[in-house]
């Protein structure tokens, strides 16, 4: 069985348009399978996934955002 976790995505402040790349971001983790929830906020995106996924999806968006898994989880208000 595959281990989900959660992680929040922000924006590479060096970034020029941080809204475009998590909006690409999301798009990209809804297509994968081991990613089984994403939400997109208005300056963040959360996701729990498998390591292997966010490691895919840090190849493909190479340095557009920033996924951490360190950061707290702050639930929808």
């Amino acid at each position: 069985m595959k281990k989900f976790e959660q992680y929040v995505a922000i924006p590479n402040r060096k970034a020029p348009a941080p809204t475009m790349e998590l909006e690409e971001l999301a798009k990209e983790a809804k297509n994968s399978p081991d990613v089984k929830d994403v939400t997109l906020r208005k300056n963040t995106v959360t996701l729990l996934a498998t390591p292997d996924a966010v490691d895919n999806l840090r190849r493909k968006l190479a340095g557009k955002v920033i996924i951490d898994s360190d950061q707290p989880i702050h639930p929808l208000s």
